[in-house]
């Protein structure tokens, strides 16, 4: 790629067959900055500052690349630190009002924003003004009206709106800003024949279900399940053995007595 005219080289730290759930290898890097003469830059499971400096230091890459991260929280490029995610979910609706983005890309955000299972983002420490919000929350939502209001922005929202259809009737535009939110139905995104239980996540393919079970986080998970159920197993068993020993204990005691 070097010869070839890249001017820099990004390299995602997993193989074909790992998932984003998949820790990255960020020690298969090292070797490859000394061996080019082009800037590499690191990529996969950077989401701070600190990550930023961390995998400089141990790989030598001149520069990261982040996706996820900055989907998480947007705040990660800032230097201060990462700011309260529910600053930047009330920040990010602001200007989804104020360009009037789309209610499903809006939803689809928001939902990469708040903490959950799928999403590296740990629950705070502190109580924070809208923390009370879930993904769940979110998924049911069915028009940007119900979205905003969960974030006290509802009036907000309904500020940008009528500024839309005001400049919609001006033009004579009969469809946009000032139609009303259509009725999403997002139930089908749930697939049970992709729906992986164990780890509580949604899939979109027989590709995607082939690749995560390949993955060592599902693997990881499977051994977690059964070693609770051995011991689920064996705790169950020993309650059988200690109430057959009293039994037997019972009608030694009785025989003694006759």
């Amino acid at each position: 790629m070097e010869q070839a005219g890249a001017a820099a080289i990004a390299i995602h730290c997993r193989q074909p067959h790992e998932r984003p759930c998949d820790d990255a290898h960020w020690d298969a890097l090292p070797l490859l900055p000394s061996a080019l003469n082009v800037p590499v830059l690191a990529n996969g499971d950077i989401y701070t500052q600190e990550d930023i400096a961390r995998v400089r230091a141990e790989t030598g890459c001149s520069g990261v690349l982040i996706a996820r991260g900055a989907l998480h929280n947007a705040s990660c490029f800032r230097k201060e630190g990462l700011l309260p995610y529910t600053e930047n979910i009330r920040e990010f609706l602001k200007v989804a009002a104020e360009t009037d983005n789309v209610f499903q890309n809006t939803k689809y955000s928001i939902s990469r924003m708040l903490p959950s299972k799928v999403n590296h983002l740990e629950t705070p420490s502190v109580v924070l003004p809208y923390d009370h919000v879930t993904v769940p929350d979110i998924a049911a939502t069915k028009s940007n009206r119900e979205m905003f209001a969960l974030f006290g922005l509802g009036e907000y929202l309904d500020e940008y709106t009528a500024k839309y259809a005001a400049r919609a009737s001006e033009l004579d535009v009969s469809v946009g800003p000032n139609a009303p939110d259509r009725v999403y139905d997002d139930s089908h995104v749930l697939n049970r024949q992709f729906f992986c239980d164990a780890c509580g996540l949604q899939l979109l393919s027989d590709q995607d279900v082939a690749l995560h079970v390949k993955g060592k986080r599902h693997k990881k998970k499977l051994r977690a399940l059964a070693s609770q159920s051995v011991l689920a197993s064996v705790e169950s068993s020993n309650k059988r053995l200690k109430v057959s020993a009293d039994d037997d204990d019972d009608t030694a005691a009785l025989t003694t007595q006759d």
